[in-house]
């Protein structure tokens, strides 16, 4: 998991999720949300990659962005709730 974009559409949250294949390929997937709140919506995000089994980390430069207007703004306490969530799911996944 390198990066994830976070838009608001119709209210909710709509993420695009850039990740790195261990080869450093990259594939982007965009993920809508049921949420408005976009820390729940990153929280969602990551226990739903967990249980898909393709995710097994994020990069330890991982960004959460935000779009406002035209502008991207980094959201460090994303990137953390997002690591947080993902890394409580990995955990959630191997205790099966």
């Amino acid at each position: 998991m390198e990066q994830l974009i976070v838009s608001r559409r119709a209210g909710r949250a709509d993420i695009l999720v850039v990740l790195e294949d261990p080869s450093g390929a990259r594939r982007r997937e965009r993920l809508p949300s049921s949420q408005s709140d976009l820390g729940r919506a990153v929280e969602i995000l990551a226990r739903h990659l967990a249980w898909r089994g393709d995710v097994s980390g994020v990069a330890s430069k991982l960004r959460v962005r935000v779009e406002q207007g035209d502008e991207l703004r980094l959201r460090d306490d994303l990137a953390d709730r997002f690591r947080r969530a993902l890394a409580a799911a990995l955990v959630a996944v191997e205790d099966g």
